[in-house]
């Protein structure tokens, strides 16, 4: 994947947030999260899909008393940090800054650390969203993550 700019990666990132946003149901959600927008509960499942279509890094901090995910990107004029599930938390739905800006404590993560439920509930939504291939591979993730832990 090409590195993308600052202007790209966000107007991918708010085409991302339009096809998800009319999808987000409770039994996409992380369960034990409360709050007032659609969007509350899907921060990881979203950075999956966000990953899947744009590359980069998972990043996450504590936010609010609760565990957050986000993602980070690349450019030619650096790292920057995006959250398409931002609103969660009183800001405009998708939000920008360098990285390490956005949230204190922001630290990366490896998709190894996403459990199984994050995964199937990323799937669900991807395919909800008509992400066809984006679902299509996580389910391979899926499936590959099932079979290492049965074996």
């Amino acid at each position: 994947m090409s590195v993308m700019t600052r202007r790209e990666l966000l107007s991918a990132a708010n085409e991302i947030r339009r096809e998800v946003e009319p999808h987000f149901q409770p039994d996409t959600a992380a369960q034990g999260f409360s709050g007032s927008t659609p969007s509350t509960g899907h921060c990881a499942a979203v950075s999956v899909l966000v990953q899947a279509r744009l590359g980069g890094d998972f990043v996450s901090a504590i936010v609010e008393n609760g565990s957050h995910w986000f993602n980070r990107f690349q450019t030619a004029d650096g790292a920057i940090d995006i959250d398409v599930t931002a609103d969660q938390f009183d800001r405009e739905a998708v939000v920008a800054a360098t990285a390490g800006q956005l949230y204190d404590g922001t630290r990366v993560r490896t998709h190894g650390e996403l459990n199984v439920e994050t995964l199937q509930r990323a799937v669900q939504l991807a395919r909800r969203s008509a992400m066809h291939e984006v679902a299509a591979h996580l389910q391979g993730v899926l499936d590959a993550r099932t079979v290492a832990v049965a074996s």
